[in-house]
């Protein structure tokens, strides 16, 4: 496919769909740095979707950049407000930074778009935690285990947060 890519890319090199496409190819490849090169290029050119903020900030997150991570997929969100894969990928990096509300938020979203998505109750249990506020992250985790009975991720994560809460009876 790159290669197809590559060729409309020389055929077409005003074309920004091109080398948003080159961009997508290269990050699915690994190729974080080009695959930010192409989604530049593309923008340069007044292309302009959620799905290039979206992928740079894939390619960003990949390297490490969180912030230029973060602000792609804000960006993206900005373009496509019904996107709930925007706000899940957001809020995981929010939550590794430390942004525990924020990401609190991003989940809810997510859990607003898809009230079955288990990762989004399992994530925002997680975040409740980090933030303090046990008894909602319990509640999320119960949530998650409803949709899939006997997970050890979700078992064990409750469990923690129920000897945070020093309700150790619980916790077993």
């Amino acid at each position: 496919a790159l290669a197809d890519i590559n060729h409309a890319v020389r055929l077409l090199p005003d074309n920004g769909e091109a080398w948003k496409l080159r961009g997508d190819a290269n990050l699915k490849l690994g190729e974080n740095y080009p695959a930010i090169e192409d989604y530049n290029r593309a923008e340069a050119l007044k292309y302009s979707h959620a799905s290039l903020y979206a992928g740079r900030a894939a390619a960003y997150a990949s390297l490490g950049r969180m912030t230029q991570a973060i602000e792609g997929y804000s960006l993206a969100i900005k373009l496509r407000l019904d996107e709930p894969d925007n706000y899940m990928n957001r809020g995981r990096l929010l939550l590794q930074m430390g942004r525990y509300r924020d990401a609190i938020d991003d989940y809810g979203r997510v859990i607003e778009f898809r009230p079955e998505s288990r990762d989004a109750y399992m994530a925002r249990g997680v975040a409740y935690s980090e933030a303090g506020d046990f008894a909602r992250a319990v509640q999320d985790l119960s949530r998650a285990l409803e949709f899939k009975p006997g997970d050890a991720e979700a078992l064990l994560t409750r469990a923690t947060v129920f000897r945070r809460m020093a309700q150790h009876d619980k916790a077993i």
